[in-house]
């Protein structure tokens, strides 16, 4: 799975050093987006497992539908080839100064009726690394209806806003921030650092909104994935709240998750 050979403008640079998120148009060409959309369509129906592929449900207006699976790239030669080598993390590694590594990987559905995202900043949810960057490759198109990505102004490069018991933006904090929508078509990608405030309306159309989110550290803070996984299996299983992440940002009901 190819993408184009895309490197970062001086602009971009200038826009990421000050915002901490950017925006590429159409960096996945026609046929790879078509093989990844495919790849997501069949992990979708793979039965999950034990301390491995794990489905998320949620109930929705019509009913329990998917809203996202974590851990993956075992399950999937041809994912594991996009998230972990060519234009993807060599981006997240110009954009660290040093070579990146995988820490996490999901894919979020949203389908119709699917819920959105409480304002949050990722740092909040990732524990081990004090820094991560995530790539959000739009499997279809992204839009204020179907519950594109928004963000707001990053406090500063390492700084975190206020939260409340959920590990959330705290309500009067995220209402005084400015906030963006960013719309994008299938094939984009939208880079954002783990400070960088950002949130999601619900999927308000009749079709889904599917998403691939891959965060990734720098490797001279080590490979964490697999700790990271672990940490956050215990963290759910622990939690007397129904949630898909370690923080209580996601607004939909999870109905269940399926683990084994």
């Amino acid at each position: 799975m190819k993408l184009k050979n895309y490197l970062l403008d001086e602009d971009q640079k200038s826009r990421w050093k000050e915002n901490g998120w950017i925006h590429i148009e159409a960096a996945i060409d026609t046929r790879s987006l078509a093989l990844a959309r495919s790849e997501v369509d069949r992990l979708a129906r793979t039965p999950a497992m034990e301390k491995g592929l794990t489905h998320y449900y949620e109930e929705t207006h019509s009913g329990k539908k998917l809203c996202r699976t974590e851990r993956f790239i075992e399950h999937s030669e041809q994912l594991e080839e996009l998230i972990t080598t060519g234009v993807i993390p060599e981006i997240a590694s110009a954009l660290f100064s040093h070579e990146a590594v995988l820490f996490k990987e999901k894919i979020n559905y949203k389908m119709p009726g699917g819920a959105g995202f409480s304002a949050h900043q990722d740092a909040t949810a990732y524990d081990f690394v004090n820094h991560h960057i995530t790539c959000l490759v739009a499997l279809d198109n992204m839009t204020k209806e179907n519950g594109c990505l928004i963000f707001a102004q990053r406090p500063g490069e390492k700084a975190l806003l206020k939260t409340n018991n959920a590990g959330c933006i705290d309500q009067k904090t995220a209402n005084a921030l400015d906030w963006f929508a960013v719309e994008a078509r299938a094939g984009d990608i939208v880079y954002f650092d783990s400070y960088t405030p950002h949130k999601s309306g619900s999927n308000a159309t009749n079709a889904p909104r599917t998403a691939l989110y891959l965060t990734y550290n720098a490797l001279q803070d080590a490979d964490m994935r697999a700790t990271y996984y672990d940490n956050r299996d215990r963290i759910i299983a622990s939690n007397q709240e129904s949630r898909i992440s370690t923080i209580g940002h996601f607004k939909g009901q999870n109905i269940s998750t399926s683990s084994s």
